[in-house]
């Protein structure tokens, strides 16, 4: 299923517009009161950020908007011991990198903070923009301050002259109700309930194409809600949707413009199988359709 973790969201190039999204961020990851430390000129003793949590430990972040590999295990160590003289004592340093992911930098970094935490020091922590982006697409209020382009959908025209961005859900309850809203609007509910030995409409057929063209659509903005439950249980309708279209699909034959049927020699030969196959197909997708809805 679509993910937004196959959207690569750039961080900011501007420094101050960095800290200011990372101070958003700490708020939101630790839980606590963050706020920008000093200005350019003062002495921070390597603390942009500053977090109260809500015990009043104080959390101190480091921010380094590198786009290249300029993070060392030696400039690891520099900050580290630069944070030691802020006051009062840090409960925990974090260095915030607009660096990808690194396993040597990881593997240093949690060795150091062992060691720190043994002779009761503060441990350390190194958070790579993989991580920092995978915080931010989960919540709204960031995606909508820093991110309007994929919030809203007004990202760049591309030269097809459609929008490169997909108008994200971010919510779960406007997700659930826009498929309601559309399982109405093309007559599914009348599409699974049709009885395909007597005859059903031809116009059924093409609003259930119509439908699970716009819940693809919709599937793919709501890739944000991938772990909720209404997200795993509306994919798991159109796959059982799906079967059954295409069950009636093979069975199925064209009576004139307006209607179809199952009438081919081979169904009519094993109607009753064919019948019970259908019936199956049917109530799976009506149940998988009310346990969408009901969540």
């Amino acid at each position: 299923m679509p993910s937004l973790s196959t959207y690569k969201i750039s961080h900011p190039s501007d420094p101050q517009e960095f800290e200011c999204l990372m101070r958003d961020f700490c708020d939101l990851y630790f839980q606590g009161h963050s706020v920008l430390y000093g200005r350019p000129g003062q002495k921070q003793y390597g603390v942009d950020i500053v977090t109260t949590c809500q015990d009043n430990r104080l959390i101190g972040i480091q921010c380094k908007n590198y786009s290249r590999t300029e993070i060392t295990p030696a400039s690891l160590d520099r900050m580290i011991r630069e944070a030691e003289q802020f006051r009062p004592v840090l409960s925990r340093f974090v260095i915030a990198t607009a660096l990808d992911r690194d396993v040597a930098l990881q593997h240093y970094i949690f060795t150091v903070s062992q060691q720190r935490v043994a002779e009761k020091r503060f441990p350390v922590d190194l958070l790579f923009w993989d991580d920092i982006q995978d915080v931010i697409k989960k919540d709204e209020r960031l995606m909508k301050v820093y991110y309007p382009e994929l919030y809203y959908g007004i990202g760049r025209v591309n030269d097809l002259g459609n929008n490169e961005y997909p108008n994200l859900i971010l919510s779960e309850d406007e997700f659930r109700m826009k498929f309601l809203d559309a399982s109405v609007r093309w007559n599914i509910r009348e599409m699974m309930l049709v009885d395909p030995f007597a005859g059903f409409p031809v116009d059924l057929v093409i609003a259930c194409d119509s439908f699970e063209i716009c819940m693809d659509q919709m599937i793919t903005r709501a890739c944000t809600l991938n772990q909720s439950n209404t997200y795993r249980e509306i994919c798991t309708f159109m796959n059982a949707l799906n079967h059954f279209t295409s069950v009636l699909a093979r069975y199925a034959d064209l009576v004139d413009e307006h209607s179809c049927r199952v009438m081919n020699p081979y169904a009519l030969r094993d109607a009753e199988a064919v019948k019970r196959r259908i019936e199956a197909c049917r109530r799976q997708a009506l149940e998988d359709y009310h346990r969408a809805g009901r969540l």
